[in-house]
């Protein structure tokens, strides 16, 4: 999979970086103004088939991705990449397995007006369920109340099981926010996910001892977006400030590697290697911007120490 930054260029095969500091090869999304996404996702009955989608940030991701050989990899990269639902529109599912999520029926039509305070309510009061077997049924549509693993709660409806070649489900969804008082600013996009994971950390606190799974990977979830929002606060230049946070997600992503594979897999070098080049290049940039915009930003260092490929 190849990932195209504003400033550089990095391709590095299997490793999925933080959504929004990257610029994707565009996926089969539209968005209208209303704030409704449509989404057409495939069978995963090839590697190349659009079949996981994120409903956090529209990202889709192919099944060949989720390394479907290894189900526990599989079930690792479901978790880490933040993918809610794979397209299953072959029986038993007949419409998509959800993972690690809230679903509601809803006899409400996704175009109706939707408080939040309700939802969360609604969609709060639940546990989420590892895995889901969602059929579209006999009806035309469906629609359902959701809660994501990283706390976004919307609407969402399977709109047609697709039999084309190759088959699969449209589906129409969108992420319903609280409204924000009005006051000096609005946060940003990345301070608004430090406080939905913020609440989610605390949610599974509630649940879980501090040192399970997925208390661990929600802090260090927390930890991620903490410093992207700095980085996207501090950071002027919009140039500099993306590749300021591929770094950022790139340190994540290795972490997590390193836990998982140890440090001499292949795809660990790898993308030690690449991180370097990202440092190096957030170096010259640096370098290169009037003297006057020089202000430090926190996770902008110089290049560490060489790693041989």
């Amino acid at each position: 999979m190849r990932y195209w930054f504003t400033t550089t260029n990095l391709i590095f095969a299997g490793i999925v970086l933080i959504r929004s500091v990257a610029v994707f090869a565009a996926p089969a999304t539209t968005q209208s103004s209303d704030g409704i996404v449509e989404v057409l996702l495939q069978d995963p009955t090839s590697a190349q088939a659009k079949s996981f989608l994120d409903l956090d940030t529209g990202k889709t991701y192919t099944y060949g991705e989720s390394t479907p050989e290894d189900f526990l990899q599989s079930r690792r990269w479901i978790t880490q990449v933040g993918a809610d639902l794979m397209c299953e529109s072959r029986a038993p599912a007949e419409g998509f397995v959800a993972y690690d999520m809230v679903l509601v029926d809803s006899t409400a039509g996704i175009n109706q007006p939707i408080d939040f305070a309700a939802l969360r309510k609604e969609v709060g009061a639940k546990e989420s369920e590892p895995f889901q077997l969602i059929s579209a049924g006999s009806s035309a549509s469906r629609t359902y109340h959701f809660r994501t693993q990283d706390g976004a709660m919307g609407v969402l409806e399977i709109a047609e099981i697709v039999k084309d070649d190759p088959p699969g489900i449209r589906l129409r969804y969108r992420v319903v926010h609280q409204a924000i008082a009005a006051g000096p600013r609005h946060l940003s996009s990345e301070e608004l996910r430090v406080q939905l994971q913020q609440q989610q950390l605390t949610q599974l606190q509630q649940k879980y001892l501090q040192n399970h799974p997925l208390v661990i990977e929600a802090e260090r979830k927390l930890k991620l977006y903490q410093k992207m929002a700095e980085v996207e606060s501090k950071e002027p230049n919009p140039q500099l400030r993306a590749v300021v946070m591929a770094k950022v997600s790139e340190e994540y992503v290795l972490e997590v590697m390193r836990e998982s594979l140890g440090d001499n897999n292949p795809q660990v070098i790898r993308l030690q290697w690449n991180l370097f080049q990202v440092e190096g290049q957030i170096a010259k940039m640096k370098k290169a911007r009037p003297a006057t915009n020089q202000a430090t930003t926190e996770g902008t260092t110089a290049p560490a120490e060489n790693v041989s490929q």
